[in-house]
């Protein structure tokens, strides 16, 4: 519906392929990085602590980290080499996956998995975008990472 809407730049591939590997992507941000890693990972290393003052479930974390190789590989065996996750143009699935990323890096179980990866360069062209600039996380939780 966005490109029907608002159709420059697209944010949907229109080649076969490339639709397979974003809606593939999503399908691992939404089923398996968000609720199985991020979710605990930057919590407890983040979100937690800054907001409530809580102490970091190092169980947790731990649990969460073998997912968290699991996902990270995966999504950097997908990149491969690519300058955006489904291909030469930025998506859908780059605008989703780059702050679950973004946080996950800021975490030493994340930065630790993330530091052999292609996924750190993509990033950076992430996080180079006026978009994501705009959007700097708030003061707490860049203090917190």
């Amino acid at each position: 519906m966005g490109d029907a809407l608002f159709p420059k730049p697209a944010l949907q591939p229109t080649q076969p392929r490339a639709i397979a590997r974003m809606n593939q992507i999503i399908g691992i941000n939404d089923w398996y990085l968000f609720p199985q890693v991020a979710r605990i990972i930057v919590f407890n290393r983040i979100i937690g602590p800054a907001l409530l003052g809580m102490r970091p479930d190092e169980t947790a974390i731990a649990a969460a980290v073998p997912d968290a190789r699991l996902c990270l590989g995966e999504l950097d065996r997908l990149v491969d080499g690519q300058p955006f996750l489904a291909g030469e143009h930025l998506t859908i699935a780059d605008l989703m996956l780059a702050p679950q990323v973004y946080y996950l890096a800021a975490t030493p179980e994340g930065a630790a998995i993330l530091k052999a990866t292609s996924l750190l360069s993509w990033l950076g062209r992430m996080n180079a975008r006026p978009s994501m600039m705009a959007t700097v996380p708030p003061e707490a939780f860049r203090k917190a990472a």
